[in-house]
């Protein structure tokens, strides 16, 4: 019984710390958000997590962010409107839901978080049109 209850608070404390924190999460979509809103495209791309640098190069990237920053204007604002945790295969994700007011349009931009070398990255994103 007592060997039980041992590997039972082992599973407990390892399940424990392999869970995400939704605070800090946040803290890495909105550190992205506002280093776009400074118009600071190097700091922003040090949020994106490496697996998401091994699928374009960050020059084409930070090209790419360059030109959304030019068409929808600077952000003016940003408002978290939905937070889940999920489980994706054996990685465990923070998707995060912002509605972003920009100087020519609003948007609805979703961001894919989770642990990439220990810190909170950016690993999918998702912008659209807020209708």
């Amino acid at each position: 019984m007592k060997r039980f209850l041992i590997l039972f608070f082992a599973t407990v404390l390892v399940s424990c710390s392999s869970e995400l924190d939704m605070n800090k999460a946040v803290t890495c979509a909105e550190s992205y958000l506002n280093a776009i809103k400074a118009g600071d495209l190097k700091t922003a791309d040090t949020f994106y997590s490496n697996m998401y640098n091994d699928t374009e190069s960050k020059e084409k990237r930070m090209e790419k962010m360059q030109k959304l920053m030019d068409g929808m204007g600077k952000i003016e604002s940003f408002t978290l409107t939905d937070s889940v945790k999920k489980k994706s295969g054996d990685d465990r994700i923070i998707e995060l839901t912002y509605k972003v007011k920009h100087t020519r349009l609003a948007t609805i931009e979703k961001y894919t978080i989770m642990k990439d070398e220990g810190n909170y990255k950016i690993v999918s994103q998702m912008v659209e049109n807020d209708k």
